[in-house]
């Protein structure tokens, strides 16, 4: 089976770049290297231990084939305040992890470790970006190869590991069958970008005349997304879709999110999902240890003067907790101001330029990248640690690209594709 899926990932990587849709390898290089983490669990442990290797040789086939970039964009891009951001959080993770930290003496392999994770998922796709999307039919290109990794990893999840009813009730079965490798949160957020264009892609024009494979799909994304069992990315979901509200053709197109209400209750009245269960819990909030986690920040804020943090993973030997499952707690937790300073302007920024892209486009595409990102924001403020969000700061970056190429022009005169398939 593992040469099966490998050779059907290479076919499938070798034509897009054949046919020069580098954006569909792009995709996959950046948002779906997960397919590897599957595909490699068929081919035993030996196989497994190449998977960084892979992804990084990914990283430099795009370098190599989507040279040279688009050096006006690229000006307008690294100059950018998001830019300068990052590169300032860089050094906030090296100042605190080799001066300030009071654990790097004792545990500088893995925190080396971590700065390693924090380059290869958080700054390496920040300034790819303006390598993966030279014009605007890049970012079209780019958006729907979502669909077709998506479809993918669906595909090769039941297949490899094997589809247990079980699944609807315990979404922790998801790290038994795998060994650890697939875990709910980090699939609930594919299943989440699959839903999300679908959704966007069906009602962008109102037209209802491929409604019945429109439905199957966003079915398929909705069940996978419900399967996964994550409350944060679904509430992200609906609060992502809900900033369509602010442009005046969507808010027109309400009414046309009425059979996606009727899927849903249909879904829900036939099959039992654990994630509704769960929703239940929040009557007992204060028990949370999440919950918990806001007082310990603070205690370690206050501890240090309201200035520093306590390098990265310090939060992990403090508290014995991984990290405070909320990404702005383990910005203040590692770095300290600096490091608040750090992502709130990145989410500012975010905000900013989600906000102002459905405001004044009528491109479904690029609303897109907009809802995404706030989804993305919504499940990184409760769940996973700093270097587990790579999507969301790919994300920031590409939003960068729309929002200088809708202010500034930056992507020269190429057409601009009016909500084509293209």
């Amino acid at each position: 089976m593992f040469y099966i899926l490998a050779l059907t990932l290479l076919f499938v990587l070798l034509y897009t770049i054949w046919t020069k849709e580098y954006a569909y390898f792009s995709c996959f290089a950046l948002v779906y290297p997960i397919i590897i983490t599957a595909s490699l669990f068929t081919g035993g442990e030996g196989a497994k231990q190449t998977q960084t290797a892979i992804v990084f040789a990914l990283y430099i086939m795009l370098l190599v084939i989507k040279f040279p970039p688009n050096t006006y964009s690229c000006s307008f891009y690294y100059r950018s305040p998001l830019t300068i951001t990052f590169l300032c959080f860089i050094l906030v993770v090296l100042l605190h992890d080799y001066f300030i930290s009071p654990y790097f003496e004792f545990h500088t392999k893995e925190m080396v470790k971590n700065e390693a994770s924090i380059l290869s998922n958080i700054i390496i796709p920040y300034f790819l970006a303006p390598y993966l999307i030279n014009n605007r039919r890049e970012t079209h290109s780019f958006t729907n190869a979502i669909v077709l990794w998506s479809l993918f990893l669906i595909f090769e999840f039941v297949y490899v590991f094997g589809f247990n009813q079980k699944l609807f009730s315990d979404r922790m079965l998801f790290e038994t069958i795998s060994d650890g490798l697939l875990g709910p949160i980090a699939l609930s957020r594919f299943a989440a970008l699959f839903l999300v264009f679908v959704i966007l892609k069906v009602f962008s024009k109102a037209d209802l005349s491929s409604l019945p494979i429109s439905i199957v799909l966003i079915g398929l994304a909705t069940i996978s997304l419900l399967i996964t069992g994550q409350r944060g990315t679904i509430i992200g979901v609906i609060i992502g879709l809900s900033l369509l509200l602010l442009q005046p053709q969507w808010r027109k197109r309400i009414l046309y999110f009425i059979p996606i209400l009727l899927l849903l209750l249909i879904i829900v009245s036939f099959l039992k999902f654990g994630v509704f269960g769960r929703f239940e819990e929040f009557e007992n909030i204060k028990q949370f240890e999440r919950f918990k986690d806001y007082p310990r920040v603070y205690n370690i804020f206050d501890k240090n003067d309201f200035l520093w943090g306590l390098g990265s993973m310090g939060y992990f030997w403090e508290t014995g907790r991984s990290y405070p499952h909320n990404i702005v707690l383990e910005h203040i937790s590692s770095y300290g101001l600096l490091g608040l300073i750090c992502i709130g302007m990145i989410i500012y920024y975010g905000f900013k330029m989600s906000i102002h892209i459905v405001k004044h486009s009528d491109n479904y595409h690029y609303h897109f990248y907009a809802c995404s990102w706030v989804m993305l924001l919504f499940s990184a403020l409760v769940s996973s640690g700093i270097s587990q969000h790579r999507i969301l700061y790919l994300f920031s970056g590409i939003l960068m690209l729309i929002y200088n190429d809708m202010k500034y022009s930056t992507f020269g005169d190429t057409p601009l594709l009016e909500d084509s398939d293209e």
